[in-house]
């Protein structure tokens, strides 16, 4: 006797790790539709910036005409950049710094799709993602700390028909 073993699901997993440091010079010169006509700027800058996320995917397998997929998301982006540089103001030269300015940003999400096949060539589904961003700057040189919270809940509705193996039309609304 032979025995096979079914997985009902499968999980998928995705991780990342970024740690980028980089050096450059640049440059801005304010136009006359901003608050800052006729101001100049010139340095380097000197960015850091370290980058995890992580995906979680929990999915259906095998032939059952009812498939769907969940999961979750999460991401941590820390920047930490110093510049200097020179303010050219109406021809006068000032020396300035933006100080040790940091950034953070971390974003959450879960989410979870459904589809069903109502016949071998119609099938419908749908899903829902909840996401939440976090996001806060200290700026030293301006003696402020900038920070926003934002949220949302998306969904989407879907059909696809196969009107041969390789031609397969599809609805999605979201």
């Amino acid at each position: 006797a032979t025995s096979t073993t079914r997985r009902p699901s499968r999980l998928l997993t995705s991780s990342s790790y970024v740690d980028h440091d980089a050096r450059f010079v640049y440059t801005w010169v304010a136009g006359p539709l901003t608050v800052f006509d006729g101001f100049e700027f010139l340095g380097p800058k000197y960015p850091a910036m370290k980058t995890f996320s992580q995906e979680v995917r929990l999915a259906s397998s095998g032939s059952s005409p009812l498939k769907w997929t969940t999961g979750a998301f999460y991401q941590d982006v820390n920047e930490d950049y110093f510049s200097t540089g020179e303010l050219l103001v109406g021809g006068a030269v000032f020396p300035i710094a933006d100080g040790d300015v940091k950034a953070n940003n971390t974003t959450w999400a879960a989410f979870g799709d459904v589809s069903y096949a109502l016949t071998n060539k119609l099938e419908v589904g749908g899903g829902a993602r909840y996401f939440e961003d976090d996001r806060t700057q200290d700026e030293p040189l301006l003696s402020q700390t900038q920070s926003a919270k934002f949220n949302k809940l998306t969904w989407r509705a879907t059909a696809s028909y196969a009107l041969r193996d390789n031609i397969k039309p599809y609805v999605n609304i979201a």
